[in-house]
């Protein structure tokens, strides 16, 4: 029998636990950098009301508004790494999970492991 700390278990999960929440860390704070230059970077001004334009169809509200969809022409360094940031924010996350899952897990093993061996002592 092993002990707790010398688990592997425990070893990969204080491993996940620590590349996790310094993913999730690191990232977070990366976010909030990227929205801000994203939100900055596209802000667009009211022109007036829309009844002052009496030929605005369908069609051609369309087109004008297109410009304002985010596409592959819209999408600026910025906007790429604000994708990868939330990327590895939700990955730092999941490892940590993990992580503490696997200690989880080691502890569990650990105990049930001495438990038996208690038990089986103590019917000798």
């Amino acid at each position: 029998m092993l002990p707790l700390w010398r688990s592997p278990l425990l070893a990969v999960g204080v491993v996940l636990v620590v590349l996790g929440l310094g993913n999730w860390l690191v990232s977070r704070n990366k976010i909030v950098e990227y929205s801000q230059r994203v939100d900055t970077g596209g802000s667009i001004d009211r022109v007036g009301n829309l009844a002052e334009f009496p030929r605005l169809t369908p069609r051609t509200n369309a087109t004008l508004l297109a410009r304002l969809h985010r596409g592959l022409t819209d999408y600026t360094f910025s906007s790429a790494k604000l994708d990868l940031y939330q990327v590895i924010n939700g990955g730092g996350l999941i490892l940590s999970l993990l992580g503490l899952v696997l200690i989880g897990l080691a502890i569990v093993r650990t105990w049930l492991e001495r438990r038996t061996r208690t038990v089986a002592t103590a019917d000798r």
